[in-house]
């Protein structure tokens, strides 16, 4: 019994090590298996170009064979209308919503904003789209990342 509890435990453990968090895009650099920046899920290398001005972030989840990709632009972009759109789904297949003001109910409809922020765009392999997503603050490699987070 023991050893099966110490396998649980060990197998959890490997879990929160192997959950990734977002990594900065750097252009002309390939993300990959075993590219300048790794990512196992990708089967082979694949080689980012950001336009002037433009600040990435990905994250690779290998316990959900899923890539998630984030952009903002540093001249930014502020709005206090947001259209809410299901931006992918959790480990438990569940949505997530690309605002914590968007649920079920509200999806694609846009909803009005305390007050203008900024935003960035963010697309996920688990499903969903390319959707507009609420930054901290203006474009940063910090704050694109944290979409991610």
């Amino acid at each position: 019994m023991k050893a099966k509890i110490l396998g649980f435990v060990a197998l959890i453990a490997f879990g929160f090590m192997s959950s990734a968090s977002a990594l900065t895009i750097t252009s002309g650099n390939s993300i990959g298996p075993d590219g300048d920046q790794d990512c196992v899920v990708l089967g082979e290398q694949v080689r980012l170009n950001l336009s002037r001005g433009v600040l990435g972030a990905f994250q690779c989840t290998e316990a959900t064979n899923s890539i998630d990709v984030a952009a903002c632009h540093e001249a930014g972009s502020r709005t206090n209308q947001l259209a809410c759109v299901v931006a992918g789904q959790d480990a438990n297949g569940q949505p997530l919503y690309n605002d914590p003001g968007c649920n079920a109910g509200n999806v694609g409809t846009t909803i009005t904003l305390a007050q203008p922020r900024y935003r960035g765009f963010a697309a996920s392999t688990t499903g969903g789209s390319v959707n507009a997503r609420q930054l901290a603050a203006n474009c940063t490699a910090a704050n694109v990342e944290a979409i991610l987070d």
